[in-house]
């Protein structure tokens, strides 16, 4: 949570992101609008000179230098400058300064205009004024010149003038570019924060935001199959514990029921040697049981394959199984036999390869015990895939039952269990290792009659 709130929020950067484009925009637009305002106000003020300079012109009567002077001297110029200048070029009359001392006009840019065309509108900085002013001036038909000048304020200055308007405008477009900003974010963050660990996406979402919905979508999948999986897993583990404690308990009373009657005396001397033997029985039992259970949980942890793959012959494993599982085979009333070429090389964990087999075989020697019962291990090899059956010719394998037979103390026939002997984990370690090899394990109906553990294996594995 910590680290959340220290991080970036995309709301808050959306929203300064949107507030500088729209309050940059608001203030853009209020220089914009008030550089027009000034272009326009000095574009009618020009035209109201001129119209002022042609009007003035047009009633002014003909006569003297000096009655023209007196008649345009007595007009109501305001802060408008009115200059009347004789045909020669001397100033007649000037309404914000002594005519007598201005110098003569006859040079002036406005004079020579209205002389050539008739009027004139020009602008410049007047010496006399200290200021930038536009000029009309209208020629009359005696040479007399009219001017009206008006002082212009420069952009800057006008601005400075509209500034506590534009300033109060300025301030209100922020404030709506603030809050369009908020309304903005909101509404483009509202998808984002309708997104959660649901199937079915919002309505109104960006399709920009489906690659992360589908992302999101798959590791919450991987989530729940993780977690079934360690439900799973936990559920297994507590029922093996369960089974395993269940397993021992059966060899350990057997052997406190006779260690105690051999301790008390109550045994007849000539029992003993029977009650060591069966002691010595569940010992070994109970031996093969904890071997099978480390193995099956090396087999979890991947242990057993970290030392890496190496050649090895299963022509020569089955006959060294084969050779191990003799006495038994014979006690049994089995025969077992290999069936194959002179040579079959895989890679993989000769250790755990020959423990598949021993258990395939020894399982098979149990069931198909009896008069003529026997037992066929066949190995077959392309470029790809090797295979290992075991055959025999016992009752065979339910086919509902085939499937669960790999499960860790399943037993098909639980009344046999005592008789048949086995841990219950031979199977499991079976399909475990061939797992392990990158391969199956699965029965069929035998050609003999009874059931066929196939094995396949990749002919190649870590070469």
């Amino acid at each position: 949570m910590a680290a959340a709130a220290s991080g970036k929020h995309l709301s808050r950067r959306l929203l300064i992101a949107l507030f500088a484009v729209s309050a940059a925009l608001s203030t853009a637009m209020a220089i914009a609008v008030t550089a027009m305002c000034y272009h326009t106000t000095e574009r009618d003020s020009d035209t109201a000179l001129a119209t002022q300079a042609e009007d003035i012109a047009g009633h002014m009567p003909a006569g003297t230098p000096e009655e023209e002077a007196a008649w345009f001297s007595a007009l109501p110029f305001g802060e408008m400058r009115g200059t009347l200048i004789a045909a020669d070029g001397t100033v007649l009359y000037d309404s914000q300064a002594d005519a007598s001392t201005m110098e003569n006009h006859n040079t002036r840019s406005e004079v020579v205009s209205a002389r050539e065309k008739g009027e004139a509108t020009v602008s410049r900085y007047s010496t006399t004024l200290g200021t930038d002013t536009l000029y009309a001036a209208v020629a009359l038909p005696d040479g007399t010149v009219v001017r009206v000048g008006e002082t212009r304020h420069s952009l800057t200055a006008f601005l400075g003038k509209m500034s506590p308007a534009v300033l109060a405008g300025l301030l209100v477009g922020v404030f709506i570019a603030f809050v369009v900003a908020q309304l903005l974010t909101r509404r483009i963050m509202k998808p984002f924060e309708e997104v959660g660990l649901v199937q079915q996406p919002p309505a109104d979402m960006y399709v920009e935001m489906q690659p992360l919905l589908d992302r999101i979508n798959e590791q919450r999948q991987e989530l729940v199959k993780s977690n079934q999986e360690l439900r799973r897993a936990a559920n297994a583990r507590r029922e093996f514990t369960g089974n395993v404690t269940h397993e021992m308990k059966s060899p350990l009373q057997v052997i406190g029921g006779y260690a105690e009657l051999m301790r008390d005396g109550i045994a007849n001397p000539e029992d003993y040697q029977r009650f060591a033997g069966l002691i010595c029985d569940e010992a070994q039992s109970m031996r093969a049981l904890v071997d099978d259970v480390l193995t099956l949980s090396h087999l979890d942890e991947g242990s057993i394959m970290e030392s890496g793959a190496e050649p090895v012959d299963l022509v020569q494993v089955a006959k060294h199984v084969a050779t191990r599982l003799h006495p038994k085979s014979i006690d049994n009333g089995v025969t077992v036999r290999v069936d194959g070429p002179a040579e079959v090389i895989v890679q993989g964990n000769a250790g755990l390869l020959e423990q598949m087999l021993y258990n395939l075989v020894d399982n098979a020697i149990r069931y198909c015990g009896g008069e003529r019962g026997q037992v066929v291990i066949r190995l077959r090899q392309n470029a790809d895939w090797t295979t290992v059956s075991v055959d025999d010719n016992g009752p065979g394998v339910p086919v509902e039952a085939r499937e669960r037979v790999f499960e860790r103390f399943y037993r098909v026939d639980v009344s046999r269990s005592r008789e048949t002997g086995g841990t219950g984990l031979g199977l499991a370690i079976v399909k475990h290792a061939a797992e392990a090899h990158g391969g199956t394990v699965h029965i069929e109906t035998s050609s003999l009659g009874g059931a066929s553990f196939v094995v396949t294996l990749p002919t190649h594995l870590g070469a």
